[in-house]
């Protein structure tokens, strides 16, 4: 798994430094970093409005992290860890009510 995201990043890195849009990198980082149910949320839909795109494309993101920290809390043992996860959980949470009251207040 490590390696995959070291891939992802070093291709996210190379995309951005040649002049690529968030759209390409959008695509890149869903396929490599978040597996397939994770790819299915993220550049769906798109509205070529990059802001409304973002906004979208994060709380996909930070759903499948919130995933990830349940899951963890659920099955997990290692204190640091799950002391992580809920860490997680309380700050991506608060991220998506924040990314979720923009979207709902973004001028259309």
């Amino acid at each position: 798994m490590r390696t995959s995201a070291v891939v992802a990043v070093a291709t996210i890195v190379a995309a951005l430094s040649s002049g690529a849009t968030f759209a390409l990198v959008r695509g890149v980082g869903a396929m490599d970093m978040g597996g397939a149910s994770h790819a299915a949320g993220i550049g769906a839909d798109t509205t070529g409005d990059a802001d409304v795109d973002f906004a979208r494309d994060m709380i996909v993101h930070h759903r499948g992290a919130v995933a990830m920290a349940e899951a963890q809390l659920a099955e997990g043992d290692d204190p640091e860890l799950l002391a992580f996860a809920r860490q997680v959980i309380r700050d991506q949470g608060a991220e998506i009510e924040m990314l979720e009251t923009w979207l709902g207040a973004a001028p259309r």
